[in-house]
């Protein structure tokens, strides 16, 4: 029902990328900010005109070899999208809707996993390209039953090929209206590894109202001519509401370029 929803309202957005936000904790408990993560080499906004990010989320554990994707675009201007835009993959227009609440473009496309795709971005001024293979995607992904922050939680999968970057998280989050608490385990592992254990007490526990989420992220990125490209797919267990998967979302987007930071 989750994923349903999100693909209708072409939500499905670039972990849990919960492991991103704020004030998170590290694997040994102490606490950290992104600016502990990245250093002071790799991407930064000012490096771009545009972002574009492909998304695969699964919340159900359906795998195909072709899956619905959701592209977002956004701009690093101040004063938002000054132009009209176009965007084609491999040759083709992409049917972009623009969401004055996230300002930002978005639109619903079929590729396949592990293909190398062109994406060209025109403006009235200016055309951008960069070429990006999709991430292979988990066959089978097996969880813990229940997510448990005071016990050893070991998450599996199963993986064709390996992808350029994969990470594990395990996080806890509480929304106040529009203020947000976290308590995060982020784990960077080897691309061959397809098993992973999230000690115990890795998080602290944010109330009985907080929710927790594991998630598992395949990634790759280009950067071409002010153009960032960045390709995911999550595969994630939450005990969210699906309002709360909406913002959560949105947030992990707003904090892939950190990530990609970090990873360089």
């Amino acid at each position: 029902m989750k994923k349903n929803l999100l693909l209708l309202c072409g939500l499905l957005t670039i972990t849990c990328f919960l492991m991103l936000f704020v004030g998170c904790s590290s694997s040994d408990g102490d606490s950290f900010s992104l600016d502990d993560m990245i250093g002071p080499e790799g991407p930064d906004l000012a490096d771009f005109d545009y972002f574009i990010s492909i998304e695969y989320w699964d919340f159900i554990g359906d795998f195909t070899k072709q899956a619905v994707y959701s592209v977002y675009i956004e701009t690093t201007n101040p004063e938002g999208f000054l132009e009209e835009i176009n965007l084609m993959i491999d040759g083709e227009e992409v049917a972009l809707i623009y969401n004055e609440f996230h300002e930002d473009y978005s639109a619903n496309i079929t590729l396949e996993q592990g293909v190398t795709y062109d994406f060209v971005l025109v403006t009235e001024s200016k055309s951008y390209s960069a070429t990006l293979m999709t991430p292979f995607i988990p066959s089978v992904v097996t969880f813990p039953d229940e997510l448990d922050y005071e016990v050893d939680q070991t998450i599996s999968w199963v993986l064709q090929e390996d992808n350029k970057y994969q990470l594990v998280s395990f996080t806890s989050i509480f929304w106040d209206e529009d203020v947000i608490d976290t308590s995060s385990y982020i784990k960077v592992i080897e691309p061959s590894d397809r098993q992973h254990t999230i000690p115990a007490n890795s998080i602290v526990s944010l109330g009985v109202e907080s929710n927790l989420a594991m998630s598992l992220a395949q990634i790759d990125f280009v950067a071409n001519n002010r153009l960032l490209v960045a390709a995911r797919a999550i595969n994630q267990k939450d005990n969210f509401e699906d309002y709360a998967i909406e913002k959560m979302i949105k947030q992990s987007r707003e904090e892939l370029i950190e990530l990609i930071k970090s990873l360089q």
